[in-house]
């Protein structure tokens, strides 16, 4: 559970630097959408989390 927690910190870190690069290259995306993607890889891995947890 916790290398899940790290891969899904990765895998924002890579969101967050690829909005950044795109505000500084004047290709800025709205932030509903900057921050969905950065939420994405959390919840995907805590819905797969509680499906796996509740067929117990």
């Amino acid at each position: 559970m916790v290398s899940e927690k790290l891969e899904a910190s990765l895998e924002t870190g890579a969101e967050i630097q690829k909005a950044m690069l795109g505000m500084v290259f004047r290709q800025s995306t709205p932030w509903w959408v900057t921050g969905r993607r950065t939420l994405t890889p959390y919840h995907r891995r805590s819905s797969a989390n509680s499906r796996r947890l509740s067929r117990g």
